[in-house]
């Protein structure tokens, strides 16, 4: 974005002098120097544009200077044309070098009318090793007729300070799944920078893009951009990531980086709690809940059992859906199933979708063993182990009560004996 640096008037002759008759009169025209540099802050090795305006500030093509005689008689003395006359308008180079101006010189420009413009526009580029602050190039014009020659000294300025990329959200560890790390982009320097492209890398890694992009970032601003990473297939263990932000300073390209890592840790991003399987005649009924460990949302989550021999999944629940879970929260879920006598486990399917939009499958394993749950064929009755146990229990207590009891009548009955044998 081009920005005004300074207006400057220079006024060669500013006003018409007090007439009088011995006097001579000389006017000439105003001109308005006005310049823009862009980019407004050059980096080392830049290219960038110097353009000038000159604007004649005269309103008349020629101004009449009259003079008062004796006897109120009013005369023409001169004349004076108000057009500014340009021979030639060049630019010249820094004194050490640093800046050098490309284009050349602007000749035979010929007149600038009243209130018309004239405008020169010169290529720059700064060296490699400039160093940082104000450095100035000489405008020089060469005027014809009655315009004056004059020369200017133009600013331009050099600093080094490249797009930052700074790590603001970036976990140090997060389980096998879709995450979400976030960068700020920051501008410390005095111009826009524009065209901003941020683009990751990273090894066993998927990100949601190949490239980010941003846009421009304004001066002494900051962005702060949103990447989804998916360690889903990834393997355990530290993945190294590299981040480039690609920006214009003017028509110039350039290129930050940043370096980070991540720790994955080898467990899923939906686990399951809570289960509890029970026996709902005639078949099984599993109730628990699945949660969300991850730390994006996921959308149409359900929950089905795998038909395998022994497994037949049944009416009204043979899968469940839960929808959206966001991160950190749970889903509960039931299901029914018909068990063979020799089943152990229960094979279950949780299918979802990612923050990508990507279709994930995660498989687990229900173990119903000691669950209280009872298989097709254990009792006609449908009692479990547990009531079995109970009954067992309750038996045993009552033929030690009987056993107890024949043994305190037979010590009574010998007893009585012993006491009538002594009388």
């Amino acid at each position: 974005m081009k920005k005004t640096l300074i207006l400057l008037s220079i006024v060669l002759i500013a006003s018409i002098l007090p007439i009088h008759a011995d006097t001579d009169t000389e006017i000439a025209p105003t001109i308005v120097v006005d310049y823009t540099v862009d980019p407004a802050t050059l980096m080392p090795g830049d290219t960038g544009t110097v353009t000038i305006i000159l604007t004649n500030g005269a309103t008349d093509e020629v101004v009449h200077v009259t003079e008062t005689r004796s006897g109120g008689n009013i005369t023409e003395k001169e004349a004076f044309d108000m057009n500014a006359y340009v021979a030639s308008a060049s630019l010249a180079s820094d004194k050490n070098g640093e800046i050098t101006v490309l284009s050349d010189g602007y000749t035979s420009v010929g007149l600038i009318g009243p209130s018309d413009s004239a405008r020169f526009v010169y290529e720059i580029r700064a060296d490699e090793d400039a160093p940082d602050g104000t450095h100035f190039l000489r405008f020089e014009l060469i005027g014809g007729s009655n315009m004056e020659d004059f020369r200017y000294r133009i600013p331009v300025k050099i600093d080094r300070t490249e797009l930052k990329l700074v790590a603001s959200g970036i976990p140090s560890t997060v389980v096998r799944g879709v995450s979400e790390i976030a960068l700020d982009v920051v501008n410390l320097r005095s111009s826009n920078m524009s065209g901003v492209v941020v683009i990751p890398d990273g090894s066993d890694v998927v990100f949601g893009a190949a490239e980010f992009y941003v846009g421009d970032v304004p001066p002494k601003g900051r962005i702060t951009l949103t990447i989804n990473i998916d360690t889903t297939g990834s393997t355990a263990g530290r993945k190294d990531l590299t981040f480039k932000a690609r920006y214009m300073n003017g028509d110039t390209v350039h290129e930050s980086d940043l370096e980070a890592s991540i720790e994955v840790i080898d467990r899923s991003t939906l686990i399951l709690t809570g289960i509890k399987t029970e026996h709902t005649s005639p078949w099984h009924t599993i109730t628990g809940d699945v949660n969300n460990i991850g730390a994006t949302d996921l959308s149409g989550v359900v929950v089905s059992i795998d038909a395998a021999d022994g497994i037949t999944p049944r009416q009204p629940y043979p899968q469940y859906f839960i929808g959206e879970l966001e991160a950190d929260d749970f889903g509960s879920f039931e299901l029914n199933v018909e068990l063979d006598s020799d089943i152990d486990s229960i094979p279950i399917t949780i299918e979802y979708r990612d923050a990508n939009q990507a279709y994930i499958v995660q498989h687990e394993s229900i173990d119903i063993e000691g669950s209280g749950a009872v298989r097709i064929g254990q009792s006609s009755k449908g009692m479990s182990a547990g009531i079995i146990v109970l009954i067992v229990l309750a038996g045993l207590l009552v033929i030690g009560a009987i056993v107890y009891s024949w043994k305190k009548r037979k010590e009574e009955g010998d007893d009585m004996e012993e006491k009538e044998g002594m009388v």
